[in-house]
């Protein structure tokens, strides 16, 4: 079984586990959240479900943890020794799990109370969160080899290139053929477009079913690369401004968090330890 199918089969199961561990505590706890601030210290579970209760205490510190754990990603891509660990694009993926729930958690053990400087990180913490998604589409519009680094200009010709010699390779077309086929793939502006035309063009060069499969993936390959490619410059941009929005939130959310957990520790505040 291939890595990248085995990386999805983990990833499924663990935002399964933690949907369900986020949804049971907040079912459990949903009484104790619907209820005025002022009448909490009457419900037979305060001493539990209170902030520096046994179980929202215990979920702050998941969430914390989890908060701190997702700097791995930004680790891997700065320090040399680490980048050689494992798929850059994979480190992304966990990176952005951790980001989704560390703060659901965080919320539940808030008991959805946020007043005073808390309500800063707090809102920081939700500016990183949904940030994160609108930065996660800009990384997939940027061409990467298969560790998830960053194409160069040569790297992608090359890359376009090498797509190209498969044609003639993989499917014995001549020159001429290819010539035609580079055409075609240049007038789809749209998907159905490309398969019209790939329909047409391999009728016409009598090619079996599965090299039809093959070289229509292939094409599709090609047209992917290419759009990436000619709208390069412009994702970068983007994705440099994005970094402008997400690291001072990030800094300023993980700041106000260690002096909030460092507050709590001074005051005895420290769960099962």
């Amino acid at each position: 079984m291939e890595r990248t199918v085995l990386f999805k089969i983990f990833l499924f199961f663990i935002y399964t586990a933690a949907t369900a561990f986020f949804l049971y505590f907040f079912i459990e706890g949903s009484e104790f959240y619907l209820t005025p601030y002022q009448l909490r210290p009457r419900l037979p579970g305060y001493t539990l479900w209170k902030p520096g209760g046994f179980y929202s205490h215990g979920l702050g510190v998941l969430g914390t943890v989890m908060m701190l754990v997702l700097f791995l990603y930004s680790a891997r891509k700065r320090f040399k020794f680490l980048q050689k660990i494992g798929n850059l694009s994979y480190f992304l993926d966990f990176h952005i799990f951790l980001g989704i729930f560390g703060p659901l958690f965080v919320i539940l053990h808030s008991t959805f109370k946020l007043n005073g400087i808390v309500s800063v990180s707090f809102w920081s913490m939700v500016a990183v969160a949904l940030s994160g998604v609108w930065g996660r589409f800009l990384y997939l519009q940027i061409p990467r080899n298969k560790q998830g680094l960053e194409l160069t200009r040569s790297e992608i010709e090359s890359k376009q290139n090498e797509f190209l010699d498969r044609l003639s390779s993989d499917f014995n077309l001549d020159i001429e053929s290819v010539n035609e086929l580079k055409n075609l793939i240049a007038k789809s502006t749209q998907k159905k477009d490309l398969e019209k035309n790939i329909v047409q063009f391999s009728r016409e060069n009598r090619l079996p079913r599965k090299e039809f499969l093959e070289l229509h993936n292939l094409t599709k390959m090609y047209i992917k690369l290419k759009r990436q490619a000619d709208l390069m410059d412009v994702f970068q941009k983007y994705f440099h401004y994005w970094h402008v929005f997400h690291k001072p939130f990030a800094y300023l959310m993980i700041i106000i968090m260690v002096l909030h957990v460092t507050v709590a520790i001074l005051m005895g505040y420290k769960w099962i330890l």
